[in-house]
C-alpha cells in the first residue's frame, strides 16, 4: 500500500475494516498493514489444521502467547499485543502470558477495534490521521 502524504507530510492510515461482522483476522491484518506502513516488523504464528484439529506450532509454554509481536528498532520499542474482535475475551493461557510479560516489564496489551484511535497513535507516533 502506498503512503499518501497529508499537507503536513503525515501518512493516512489504511481504510478501517468494516465494523459489521469484523473478524479477529481482519482486525489483526489491518493492524499489521498499518504497522508495516510505519516501519514496524510484525510476527504472528498462524494455526494450521492437522489430523488432530487446529494447532499452532509452538513448544513448551507457547499456549496463549500474544497474537502479535511488533518491533520498531528505530523507536526501540517491542510490543506484545493480543487482538480481539467482537466480545472476544482472554482465556487462562492468555492471562498467564499477560502476567508473565508485564511482570518482566514488557509492553503488553489487548487491542479491540474500539481502540483503533489508540492503535493508530501508538503505531504512527502521532504522525497519521485516522480515516
Amino acid at each position: 500500500m502506498a503512503i499518501h502524504p497529508l499537507a503536513g507530510g503525515a501518512p493516512l492510515t489504511p481504510p478501517a475494516p468494516p465494523a459489521a461482522n469484523l473478524t479477529e483476522t481482519d482486525w489483526q491484518n489491518w493492524i499489521v498493514e498499518l504497522a508495516h506502513i510505519h516501519h514496524w516488523a510484525a510476527a504472528h504464528f498462524r494455526p494450521a489444521q492437522t489430523m488432530r484439529g487446529w494447532r499452532t506450532p509452538g513448544q513448551y509454554d507457547a499456549a496463549g502467547f500474544p497474537d502479535l509481536v511488533l518491533v520498531h528498532p528505530l523507536r526501540q520499542l517491542v510490543l506484545f499485543r493480543e487482538c480481539k474482535a467482537g466480545r472476544g475475551k482472554l482465556d487462562d493461557a492468555q492471562w498467564r502470558w499477560r502476567h508473565w510479560l508485564t511482570q518482566a516489564g514488557a509492553d503488553w496489551d489487548v487491542w479491540h477495534p474500539d481502540n483503533r484511535a489508540d492503535v493508530v497513535r501508538i503505531l504512527c507516533d502521532d504522525k497519521a490521521r485516522v480515516i
